[in-house]
């Protein structure tokens, strides 16, 4: 592994809470194309990015072309990403893991595309002080609840 994304793979896992990081447990895919490496065959998010450049999650169904034994969900950091971001990445494994049926309301202007960003934008804003648009308070309540 690259060792800038393991450093940030290690700091992000360093402010989630222990009690947490069962639900964020995940694999991590590195520095390398997703569709390359046969993870999913999505090339381009809705918004147009390139998924071989842009940090994401690949859920398990997101890979019906595996054998299911081989499904896991799967934070795809293809380069050098800020611990931030791998938070943000986790913030997705954990919605995932509690089955998607949390709602977060939007604390920055990134999280109002759509309820899953709001989740991951929310994670992020509990987590690191000064990260997002409103103080980390706001979004206190919501996580503890979990």
């Amino acid at each position: 592994m690259n060792r800038g994304r393991s450093e940030a793979i290690t700091a992000a896992l360093g402010v989630i809470p222990k009690p947490l990081h069962p639900l964020v447990a995940c694999d991590f895919l590195v520095g390398v194309d997703p569709v390359f490496a046969g993870l999913h065959h999505f090339e381009t998010a809705t918004d147009g990015r390139a998924y071989s450049s842009t940090a994401h999650v690949a859920y398990p169904f997101h890979q019906n072309h595996l054998a299911a034994s081989r499904r896991r969900t799967t934070v795809v950091l293809p380069k050098r990403h800020r611990p931030a971001t791998v938070v943000h990445e986790l913030g997705h494994v954990l919605h995932h893991s509690v089955g998607f049926d949390h709602d977060a309301k939007p604390v920055t202007s990134y999280a109002q595309r759509n309820r899953m960003e709001a989740f991951a934008e929310a994670f992020c804003t509990w987590l690191l002080h000064g990260y997002g648009d409103y103080p980390a308070a706001a979004t206190v309540a919501f996580f503890e609840a979990l």
